[in-house]
């Protein structure tokens, strides 16, 4: 998406202000992050384009970020699920899916792998997807806890104190 079609898209959704600065064209918040956030919700979807099942010794080292439950029990009181969650970015996934044999049922030494529709290392925090994806990517999971710790989670950001 091109910046111009980005702003466009925002000023159309109203979830910012755009104005014009001579040649530039400037984005503004007037309402603030926390109402820009809450405003957006209904426009986002999750990063997750599907789950698979692999060995996790198969896994290449570089890429590969902890994600779902397992990212989310790193930042909370949450326990960590039985079965460790990664997320990989399509390109990623691309480049390893032939190497990589995909495990129907959870087994010892297997991993539930997350293929994101972008790049997870773009707003990685350290081995982490970044906090905004991830709660995308579990905000419609059932599980009263996980929804306890996603909210949690959202109110430690630092655009979620204005």
């Amino acid at each position: 998406m091109t910046m111009s079609r980005a702003l466009d898209e925002m000023g159309g959704h109203k979830l910012g202000r755009v104005v014009r600065e001579g040649k530039e064209r400037l984005l503004d918040f007037p309402a603030g992050t926390v109402a820009l956030w809450a405003q957006a919700q209904s426009l986002l979807r999750s990063p997750v384009r599907e789950t698979v099942r692999v060995w996790k010794q198969a896994l290449p080292s570089d890429g590969v970020y902890r994600a779902g439950e397992t990212a989310l029990a790193g930042n909370s009181l949450l326990a960590a699920p039985k079965e460790e969650v990664l997320a990989v970015g399509r390109d990623t996934w691309k480049r390893q899916t032939e190497k990589l044999e995909q495990i129907p049922v959870p087994e010892l030494g297997a991993v539930q792998v997350q293929i994101w529709r972008y790049d997870t290392g773009l707003l990685a925090n350290g081995d982490m997807v970044d906090s905004s994806s991830l709660y995308l990517s579990l905000r419609c999971e059932p599980d009263e806890r996980v929804q306890m710790a996603l909210e949690t989670l959202m109110e430690k950001q630092q655009w979620s104190k204005d």
